[in-house]
């Protein structure tokens, strides 16, 4: 059996995403086929968005696995991150 992406199924990952406010613990989350820097700024620009809309102002940034694109890549993102 294939996917849709023409390789078995066997082959096929998915990373989900997830950005996390630490306060209230809701969650926001994305299913890419990658964990590319591009792919995360993309998340993480959507996720501050999504947050800001329901009044969540992001003052910084945690990562659980140390990979936090460099941040001259973020200051296009609103807010201020430490």
């Amino acid at each position: 059996m294939s996917s849709s992406l023409g390789v078995p199924a066997s082959t096929v990952h998915a990373f989900v995403h997830t950005v996390i406010d630490d306060h209230s613990r809701v969650a926001y989350a994305e299913i890419h086929e990658d964990e590319k820097a591009d792919t995360a700024i993309g998340v993480l620009t959507r996720a501050v968005a999504w947050f800001a809309a329901r009044g969540v102002h992001v003052e910084s940034l945690l990562s659980d696995n140390g990979k936090i694109p460099p941040i001259n890549r973020l200051n296009s993102l609103p807010g201020h991150y430490n």
